[in-house]
């Protein structure tokens, strides 16, 4: 696939998928080393399903009619396994 560079020059354009590292230090950087959650939605169709990790737990197949209703489900599960491993330490 020819990607156009300013104006008329044109240059060979290679799909380059990165090494998994670099995913997992990114992930880290932005999401876990802040605490925070990160959150996938997958769209099936007619249903929606996500996807929740904070670096050491995850929770998936959280299904739901809209992306919203998925992202509900995900974060009450992420929330109750979270509960459940600080019941146990």
């Amino acid at each position: 696939m020819k990607v156009p560079i300013l104006g008329a020059f044109y240059v060979e354009s290679k799909v380059k998928i990165m090494p998994w590292w670099i995913h997992a230090f990114w992930d880290w950087f932005w999401y876990y080393r802040k605490g925070k959650i990160k959150y996938r939605v997958l769209d099936f169709g007619d249903t929606y399903c996500a996807s929740a990790h904070n670096g050491k737990i995850s929770v998936w197949n959280c299904y739901g009619s809209t992306p919203e209703q998925a992202l509900k489900v995900a974060n009450y599960r992420m929330k109750v396994a979270l509960e459940e491993i600080n019941r146990i330490e």
